[in-house]
Order: structure tokens, then sequence, then C-alpha cells
């Protein structure tokens, strides 16, 4: 049976020195009895192993304490933020914290404030126009229902709204009176997005189709004496840019497809049923193109007329949701704090 060999013994076996000389570096640790201690029995058991060399050195005094484990990181989540409802939402996260998305607010008021005054000016320029002749009916017959017989013109009045309501909407905004405007909103944003731009993309467009179609149909040659040409642009061309900057440059809370297309069918049989009342007292339809068609012709030229306006309402609604996204930031309700 091997003895237990000591450590100076063995430093002098392999460097060459005597006991003697290797001893002193070992007389500060103190002995250690028994296999309690893990350090002394480790450093036995290398002495007892021919394969173990010199033990490592290590610096004199007390062993560090064991460094704790760190716990892992866990990643945080921040929780889904519930829509509100028309499918939008109040909050962006894609917009910088304390600050609107769409244009300055100064800005979009004096844009409001132009618009409504120019659509005001020509809806009274409109409304002076002297009545137009039918045949050899008498002129209060022919008078009837005046400049407000036309969907162009009644569309001149619902822009002048629109534009009414949105400049009051920016002016509560600007007087830091957010609760009146919060009152107003949604009334702006349905009437922009179930009547006011759907209707004026349809007035635009089936105007021009028509006249570059057959001008004979939807405004004669007559009407060129009586309606002055920058007065026609005003009525059935200017509504169209109108409409897109007004949709591509000032966020908004688009309605739901159920309240606008309700809104946008109360409107268009109301008009309808306001075209036969005016038939049934001139003898005449409104438009010329009507005069043409047989009651069936007329029927589905109404049909039609609704699926392309119902076409531009979810137009409008596509666009706004790809411009602005799913997240509209319209009020800034932040605070900045004080220095």
């Amino acid at each position: 049976m091997n003895a237990p060999c000591s450590q100076p013994a063995l430093l002098a076996g392999r460097d060459g020195a005597s006991p003697s000389d290797t001893a002193h570096l070992f007389s500060s640790f103190p002995e250690k009895k028994g296999p309690s201690s893990l350090p002394g029995a480790l450093a036995q058991a290398r002495c007892r192993s021919p394969r173990w060399g010199n033990p490592p050195a290590r610096p004199f005094g007390p062993e560090p304490p064991a460094e704790k484990p760190v716990p892992p990181l866990r990643s945080y989540k921040a929780p889904p933020t519930p829509p509100a409802a028309g499918g939008c939402r109040r909050a962006s996260e894609r917009a910088p914290p304390g600050r609107a998305m769409g244009a300055p607010r100064p800005c979009v008021c004096v844009w409001h404030g132009l618009s409504c005054a120019w659509f005001a000016l020509v809806l009274h320029r409109a409304c002076l126009l002297p009545p137009l002749p039918v045949d050899h009916r008498p002129a209060d017959v022919a008078a009837y229902g005046g400049p407000w017989k036309f969907l162009t013109v009644l569309n001149l009045l619902l822009q002048a709204i629109l534009y009414g309501v949105s400049l009051l909407v920016d002016v509560f905004t600007l007087m830091k009176k957010q609760g009146a405007a919060k009152f107003v909103l949604p009334f702006r944003d349905l009437l922009f997005g179930s009547v006011a731009f759907p209707i004026s993309m349809f007035v635009s467009t089936a105007f021009w189709m028509l006249y570059l179609y057959d001008r004979q149909l939807i405004y004669p040659k007559i009407l060129d004496g009586i309606i002055p040409v920058w007065l026609n642009h005003a009525m059935h061309t200017s509504i169209f840019p109108f409409a897109l900057i007004e949709l591509c440059f000032v966020p908004r809370r688009y309605p739901s497809k159920r309240k606008r297309l309700s809104l946008l069918v109360i409107t268009c049989l109301g008009y309808i049923a306001w075209s036969v009342k005016i038939y049934s007292v001139i003898g005449r339809w409104a438009y010329p193109i009507l005069d043409s068609l047989s009651p069936l012709g007329i029927a589905a030229l109404f049909l039609g007329s609704f699926g392309m306006i119902a076409f531009y309402c979810q137009l409008g609604a596509f666009l706004c949701r790809m411009i602005w996204g799913d997240t509209v930031v319209i009020f800034d309700t932040s605070k900045k704090k004080s220095k």
C-alpha cells in the first residue's frame, strides 16, 4: 500500500529541489483533516495519483465566495391595444408620443376655412342663376325646386357644411376645448365618409364621362350662355381634388361599414324621392338623360348610380386605412413635463 506523499516531496521530485527548500511555501496553509474540506480532499487526491503534477498555485488568504448565478432576462411583450368602435383606434403605435399624425393643426384650420369659404361662394353664385326654361310651361312651374333639384348644387351645400364642421373642430382644438371637439368629431367623420366623399367623386366622374360621351345628355349647349365656364368647373371639377386632399392630409376615424352604408342609402332614397316629386310637378326630369329612358331604364340608371356611389364609399374607407393605418392619433392628450 502506497503511503500518501507530501506536497514538498512532490515539488522536490519534479523541480529538483530539496524538501527543506520547498517546505516554507506551504507553511501558511492550515492542515486539513478529514474529507469535510473540499480543497484539502482535492489536494490529497492529487498527491496520491501519479498522473497529477504540481498542484496549481492559488493566492494566499481565504477563498473568494462563490458567485451567485444570474437569472436569465425575460422579454417583455406589451399587451395588444383593444380596437375602438368603427375598426380604428385612437392611439397609434407608429406616431411618436405627444404628437398627432397628419398636417399641423393651424395649417388644417386654414385649409378648412378657405374650403368652406370657396364652397359657400360657389353655392351662392349657383343660387343666383336664372331658372332654366322648360318648353312652354309657366315660369313658376319651371322654377319649382330652383337649383336644389340638381345633385350638383346639393353637393355644394353638403361640402360647405362639411368644411364648416371641420373648421369648428379645428377651432375647438386650438382653443384646447377637446371635450367640445370630441363631441363634434364623430359627426364630421360620419358626414365625410358616408356622403360627402362618395357623392363628390360620383358627381365629378359621372358628369365628365357623360359630357365627353354626349353633352346633350347632361349639360346642353344652351347652358353655356347661362352658366360661366369657371362656375361649371367649380361645381364639377374642383370637388374631386378637394375630396382627395381632405382624405390624404387630415387624419380621421372612418365610420363603420354599417353606419356609412345606412346613411348613404337614406340619402340616395331621399334624392330619388325628391326627383320623382319634381317630375310629377314639372313633367320633366331634372337631367335630360332621364327623359330619354324608359321607366325600366330609369330604375336601372338609379340602381347603377347607387352602386357607383357605394363603390366610392368603400374606396374612401380603403384609402383611409392605407394612408393612416388601422390606428390614428387625432388629439394630443399628453401633458408636457415642467422643467
